[in-house]
């Protein structure tokens, strides 16, 4: 873990060489963007997909941002 930004905005980034693709907590972007900037941005999947984390929790991914994607709870 180390302290890095995303997007000009301050973060704490875990870092996962071995990761298929990065996730961004919805709470995060919620927190640190305006609605209007990630509705201009954003799109919804087709299909959400679907993710184990390693305690078991399964998060669902829904929109995708300029190749950040938002996160939540299933």
């Amino acid at each position: 873990m180390f302290k890095g930004s995303l997007g000009g905005k301050r973060c704490t980034i875990l870092l996962d060489t071995g990761a298929s693709f990065s996730l961004v907590s919805a709470e995060w972007l919620q927190e640190n963007f305006s609605s209007a900037d990630l509705a201009e941005d954003s799109h919804e999947l087709a299909q959400p997909i679907r993710l184990a984390t390693a305690n078991g929790q399964v998060l669902s991914v829904h929109k995708a941002f300029r190749k950040l994607v938002q996160i939540q709870q299933a």
